[in-house]
């Protein structure tokens, strides 16, 4: 595992986080947002294990997904910003960055990407390739009868898929003890698909689970994992987070994966230095790229309508 390569993806996704954190707040990024900032390991490290021919569907929370798939961090910016250089001409916004290229496709709905991922897994095995696909989904999904009903396709035509459920413990502001009457991982089992559970941010079993899973996966056997972590931030932008007990809060912020492995690097062959210069360099490069977007963007003209309509001929 390369801890250095995966702590420097976690700093960019959050620094990328931080900075739509602060645009928000001005008045530059559109609708609403929600942040991954606690859980962004999590493909970090599944991604480790990905090929650019495999498909990655998102959720609302998916930003550090598209970014994992290897997005380009200054077009995935556009695309929140409402800009017409943006992946989907400024039209998808936060929670519909959708790139063919990279084979990462995400919609708002909650669950709403399963079905689709199942679809795209169908289409793999009726190709007959080994190409695998991970569909991210939360907590609140797995209440969502289509999903459970995706779980039952999967297992029975037995398809090229992974399931990974970011169990953050709050669907919203409602506790999974209120919306769950059992262990996550204990559903998809219910319908024959292999699964493990990854508890407390544990990023080095994760690795471990997911290439296992994945390489039992290009050989058409579908399988779930859920991981267990925390949100930083509330819901969306208009959540105060009031529903939060501070010391469930502080619980986690300790098992905060960037600070585990930054710890680790330093014990190893890396300075305090070395830390802060990865650090500034990639806060710097994510406020160049933002700076250039904002500046060059008053002066781009944007077509409402195209790509809006059918203008076949």
């Amino acid at each position: 595992m390369d801890l250095l390569k995966i702590y420097k993806k976690i700093l960019l996704i959050r620094a990328v986080e931080n900075k739509l954190d602060q645009l928000f707040k001005k008045g530059l990024v559109y609708g609403t947002a929600h942040f991954c900032i606690g859980q962004e390991f999590i493909p970090v490290v599944v991604s480790q294990h990905l090929r650019k021919e495999d498909a990655v569907t998102s959720t609302h929370r998916g930003h550090g997904h598209a970014l994992s798939k290897d997005l380009d961090v200054k077009k995935f910016l556009a695309e929140l910003l409402g800009d017409p250089r943006g992946y989907n001409t400024g039209k998808g916004g936060s929670q519909h960055v959708s790139s063919i290229d990279n084979n990462f496709f995400a919609n708002g709905i909650t669950g709403g990407m399963v079905p689709i991922a199942v679809g795209i897994a169908f289409a793999n095995k009726y190709k007959q390739n080994d190409n695998v696909v991970v569909a991210y989904l939360g907590d609140g999904a797995m209440t969502e009868g289509y999903v459970l009903e995706s779980l039952n396709m999967a297992a029975a035509l037995k398809l090229p898929i992974l399931f990974i459920c970011e169990n953050n413990f709050y669907a919203m502001s409602t506790h999974i003890k209120k919306t769950h009457s059992s262990d996550i991982n204990k559903k998809a089992e219910a319908f024959g698909i292999k699964s493990a559970l990854v508890p407390d941010n544990n990023y080095k079993l994760l690795y471990e689970i997911a290439e296992e899973f994945i390489n039992d996966t290009r050989k058409g056997i579908p399988h779930f994992i859920e991981v267990q972590t925390y949100r930083h931030k509330g819901h969306s932008k208009n959540d105060q987070n009031l529903y939060r007990d501070k010391s469930e809060e502080q619980y986690w912020f300790n098992k905060d994966v960037a600070l585990i492995i930054e710890d680790e690097l330093l014990s190893n062959k890396y300075t305090i230095e070395d830390i802060n210069l990865i650090k500034t360099e990639i806060d710097t490069f994510v406020d160049k790229i933002s700076e250039e977007l904002i500046q060059q963007g008053s002066d781009i003209d944007i077509d409402l309508f195209k790509h809006i309509y059918n203008e076949t001929k």
